[in-house]
């Protein structure tokens, strides 16, 4: 009798810590499905400066929304899209699991190099990008020097990976349970020779042009399929 009566409450304590979970991925999955429209009226630049600009550079959806032109849905909807890209860190209020954002990087000043009139990133823009930056990339990096939104930038990279261009390098903590960030270096072949894209750098722009289109009018029509 004595175990029956204790394995009552251990159970309802496990239901409602299943419950709770389900409740934050439910909300989680919610806001990062919401329409894209908000991202023609607030770029991910300006959200990664305003977090930046923050007295303890933190942030919730309330305070940007308050402080921006973004509604309060839609400044959800974009702090988890940017914290489910790698770009922000997130912690939770022990009072009532309310959610704070943070920025999991510093952001490196400009004046940043003058890139091409393309309204994409070119394979020179993302030369040059690399001899400003050390020749160590991250999202973050490309995000504040051209001003795109980091789903394409996103979209780009993985094209360059593909292309054997770049790779990726991701960073885990010690006990290897957690990732920390990741970032993007040159392959072998042009670390060596940074110009050896120029030969082929004509099909890879036209590339590079088709895709941001394509990624540009689902971004219109508020696509979150993306």
């Amino acid at each position: 009798m004595y175990f029956y009566c204790m394995a009552i409450p251990i159970m309802f304590g496990v239901f409602f810590a299943a419950l709770f979970i389900l409740f934050l991925v439910a909300g989680a999955i919610q806001s990062y499905n919401a329409p894209l429209e908000s991202f023609s009226e607030m770029s991910d630049r300006e959200i990664l400066l305003t977090i930046q600009n923050q007295i303890d550079g933190i942030i919730t959806p309330e305070i940007l929304a308050g402080s921006t032109i973004l509604t309060k849905s839609e400044a959800k909807a974009r702090l988890k899209r940017l914290n489910y890209r790698g770009l922000l860190k997130s912690s939770y209020s022990t009072k009532n699991f309310k959610a704070f954002y943070m920025l999991k990087q510093p952001i490196k000043e400009g004046p940043y190099p003058i890139l091409s009139e393309h309204p994409f990133l070119s394979v020179s823009d993302l030369m040059i990008l690399f001899k400003f930056y050390d020749y160590r990339l991250s999202l973050q990096d490309i995000c504040m020097a051209t001003g795109l939104p980091i789903v394409i930038i996103q979209k780009e990279m993985k094209y360059f990976i593909k292309k054997e261009i770049v790779q990726e390098i991701q960073n885990w903590t010690s006990d290897g349970m957690s990732l920390q960030g990741k970032f993007y270096i040159l392959q072998s072949q042009y670390r060596t020779n940074p110009e050896a894209y120029i030969e082929n750098e004509a099909s890879i722009d036209l590339d590079l042009g088709k895709m941001y289109e394509k990624i540009q009018r689902k971004m219109d029509h508020g696509r979150n399929d993306l």
